[in-house]
């Protein structure tokens, strides 16, 4: 008898046995994604993720926040942050606040929006609503004021009451917040200088045959950039190269040198995404050149300068958040005219560098 009780209590064990497990693996939540629903008086977000879902909601001030703490949420797979602009909510951000815990915390406008949190089937919804002020509209005056009898009121006598002072209510103390790193929510004013070299190409038939197809060169560069839109922006660039080399005269092989300092300026659009900042950009290029001669030669030396046009593109490559590398490819069309003969002084520059970023 007493072996059958126990089978028995084995069996069922195993029978409940796999639902307690499927529970605790079901408790295991993820914040899939956040939709925006945009409207002319409200903005609805909504935290898609399963429900029931059990939240911790509060705000802080300086700066104003609405922070969301999502219990039991292990992991996130929805953006980090996202950029609103709308209804009184400047951007979204979220992050792990600790490892079942998911913060998502919304960054507000000084004029701190009305707002409401509902569950429904499809996820945590929260709705956003700048209170707009009512313009009351003001009587007309009427020509003829109606005259208004006043009544005579007797004096009330009022009896005075201690007064209770109310009972002091304590409030919670907040909970602590812990500092979440993501991306600035806008992009800021940037000033980068830097060094690099690399090798230049030379077109013109002629030089090749004398000085080879290419030539090693060094430089520097300045360059501004403005944010226009989100992690979009406009850059201002400046940058002077020395390309030298030396080779030997066709016929009589004897030993020339020659030498450009293009300087260039151009202007970049620019993107951030996350680490790499690619570029691309147009601008113009004054080349200075100088050839020099054997001491055989009617004359020593041909120098002068032309202006031409850049294309360029490459791309940033962040080490830290104020140093990066640079890898890039620029295109000159630079041309003159010596003695007579057509000179194509443009070529493709392949380089690469060092930067560092200064924001202002």
């Amino acid at each position: 008898m007493r072996l059958r009780r126990i089978y028995s209590l084995a069996i069922v064990f195993l029978l409940i046995l796999p639902g307690v497990t499927a529970a605790q693996e079901d408790t295991t939540l993820v914040l899939k994604n956040i939709v925006l629903e945009k409207s002319q008086d409200r903005l609805g977000v909504q935290l898609d993720i399963d429900i029931p879902i059990n939240y911790e909601s509060f705000t802080l001030f300086n700066p104003d926040r609405l922070i969301i703490d999502l219990l039991g949420a292990t992991s996130f797979s929805c953006d980090p942050l996202i950029e609103v602009n709308d209804q009184g909510v400047l951007t979204i951000r979220t992050a792990k606040n600790q490892p079942d815990v998911t913060r998502v915390v919304f960054d507000l406008m000084e004029e701190i929006p009305s707002y409401s949190i509902e569950e429904k089937q499809d996820g945590l919804y929260i709705y956003f609503e700048v209170e707009k002020p009512i313009f009351e509209e003001q009587p007309e005056e009427m020509e003829e004021p109606i005259p208004v009898k006043e009544e005579i009121k007797k004096p009330e006598i009022k009896t005075t009451q201690p007064k209770t002072e109310p009972a002091e209510k304590k409030v919670p103390p907040l909970p602590e917040l812990k500092t979440i790193t993501t991306p600035e929510a806008k992009s800021r004013k940037m000033l980068t200088l830097g060094v690099g070299g690399g090798l230049y190409f030379i077109q013109d038939a002629d030089f090749q045959d004398v000085y080879g197809k290419s030539a090693g060169y060094f430089g520097g560069e300045a360059s501004f950039y403005i944010p226009i839109k989100g992690k979009e922006g406009i850059a201002i660039a400046i940058d002077l190269k020395s390309i030298s080399s030396s080779g030997l005269t066709t016929v009589t092989e004897e030993e020339v040198t020659l030498k450009l300092t293009p300087i260039s300026f151009a202007a970049l659009y620019m993107r951030h995404y996350g680490r790499f900042i690619p570029f691309v950009g147009l601008g113009g290029s004054v080349f200075s050149y100088e050839e020099t001669y054997p001491p055989s030669f009617a004359i020593l030396s041909t120098k002068g300068s032309t202006f031409g046009l850049n294309l360029q593109i490459g791309t940033y490559i962040k080490v830290v958040e104020t140093f990066s590398f640079k890898v890039f490819f620029k295109f000159y069309d630079a041309r003159t005219k010596e003695n007579d003969l057509n000179i194509n002084l443009g070529g493709n520059e392949y380089g690469i560098g060092l930067a560092y970023h200064f924001n202002l």
